[in-house]
């Protein structure tokens, strides 16, 4: 008699580990495929194919993200916390040609600063009927080295998102950004009077030009929170220095009316009525939600209150949304402005990559998406570079797999699959 055969053991298949996976898979702490460009998971999830990123892939010598300008504060005033810009190690900025130089000033007469006219809240920004960018900022340009190099950081920024393939305008935006950050400390350390003018005015421009390079991502450059949050420190040193100058900037001709108090547009009837119940109703039930995890969550009992006052704030910019019948651009402002108002803890959080305080601040920006307006370069980004996209992508690969159902609705407006409708 035979011997009876024992029990068949199948062997387990060899489990194959990911290492070489893309950046954002690690972040949400999901197997990634390694397939290129886009890795599976990523291509399920994202529009953006850049949202997939590689470690492996190899970094240009220089690139925006690398000069983008910090917090900028008066002098003696220098923050210890927030370093410096300096020149990237390595780097060789050659002067651009005056003949390009001559292409950025035309591009800034006739196309940036010559868009359509839109009611605009306060009238310092771009297409405005006050002349600021149109008349004063050329006028003092040609006076002073040091605005003329921040205006043709702004028109090369601009031109450089419409014409990506243009390598001489990519270069000539990181020269000029350079410049102006080398000569705007050396002017403002000399505090003399008869630069007031030339100081605010680039000041003005360097917001613009952080807020437009912090969300211009290069194609290997995964997104990091702290890039957006430079755009708020800079703000921060740019009140700081306005009160400094104000009594200067009283006196002045261009700049009187920036230092006085700009009365808010009548949000009435806006925040009673509702011409898009619809949108208003499914964003309402969103946030409702959300809003239910608030004290499930491991934060404090005071990291729960900022999440309240920061769904609260967000709930007010949602009406104003849903109304119909508020300045586009006073809504653009509270959307920009909205760590301003805020605790500073909940910029803290935002860097300690909060989930909750993450998916509030995309819902946010998503809200940029649905006034996306070319006119309006300066908030939206320009060509494929749009802030909201770049944002709210951007933060989706921060999201840890296990919350990424917080993502659903920013992603649903960046995708455009939510619309104001009534």
């Amino acid at each position: 008699m035979s011997e009876q055969a024992g029990p068949v053991t199948r062997r387990k298949k060899q489990y194959k580990k990911s290492r070489q996976g893309c950046v954002t898979c690690k972040n949400r702490r999901v197997k990634c495929d390694e397939a290129h460009p886009v890795c599976g998971p990523c291509a399920k999830l994202f529009v953006d194919k850049r949202c997939c990123e590689y470690e492996s892939r190899v970094k240009p010598t220089y690139t925006m993200r690398d000069l983008q300008p910090r917090f900028i504060l008066p002098s003696g005033q220098q923050s210890p916390s927030q370093p410096v810009v300096q020149r990237p190690s390595g780097v060789n900025l050659g002067q651009p040609s005056h003949l390009l130089e001559l292409q950025l000033m035309h591009h800034y007469t006739k196309v940036t600063c010559s868009l359509p006219k839109r009611r605009s809240f306060p009238p310092c920004l771009p297409g405005s009927s006050y002349p600021l960018w149109e008349v004063y900022i050329p006028q003092i340009a040609f006076t002073s080295e040091l605005v003329l190099s921040a205006l043709l950081a702004v028109s090369s920024l601009h031109l450089s998102a419409s014409s990506p393939n243009d390598p001489r305008i990519s270069q000539a935006s990181s020269f000029y950004i350079d410049k102006t950050l080398r000569l705007y400390r050396a002017t403002i350390s000399d505090e003399d009077p008869e630069h007031v003018d030339v100081i605010f005015a680039t000041a003005i421009l360097l917001v613009h030009i952080t807020w437009l390079s912090s969300h211009s991502i290069e194609d290997c450059d995964p997104f990091s929170i702290e890039n957006h949050l430079q755009t708020f420190h800079l703000c921060k040193g740019l009140k700081l220095l306005s009160e400094k100058l104000a009594p200067r900037l009283i006196k002045s001709d261009v700049f009187a009316n920036q230092v006085q108090s700009q009365p808010k547009p009548k949000q009435t009837p806006g925040m009673d009525e509702c011409q898009y119940p619809s949108f208003r109703e499914i964003a309402r039930q969103d946030l409702a939600n959300l809003s239910t995890h608030f004290d499930h969550s491991l934060a404090t009992a005071e990291d729960i209150e900022i999440y309240k006052l920061a769904a609260e704030d967000l709930t007010t910019t949602l009406a104003l949304v849903s109304s119909g019948l508020i300045d586009v651009s006073f809504i653009e402002q509270e959307i920009a402005s909205l760590l301003h108002r805020l605790p500073p803890r909940f910029v803290e959080m935002l860097r300690e990559k909060d989930p909750i305080a993450l998916a509030l601040l995309a819902r946010t920006f998503a809200l940029l998406k649905i006034f996306d307006d070319d006119r309006a370069w300066w908030f939206h980004g320009v060509g494929e570079k749009k802030v909201a996209q770049v944002a709210v992508n951007g933060i989706a690969s921060l999201m840890p797999s296990e919350r990424f159902w917080m993502m659903d609705f920013p992603l649903k407006i960046i995708r455009g699959e939510l619309k104001l409708e009534a």
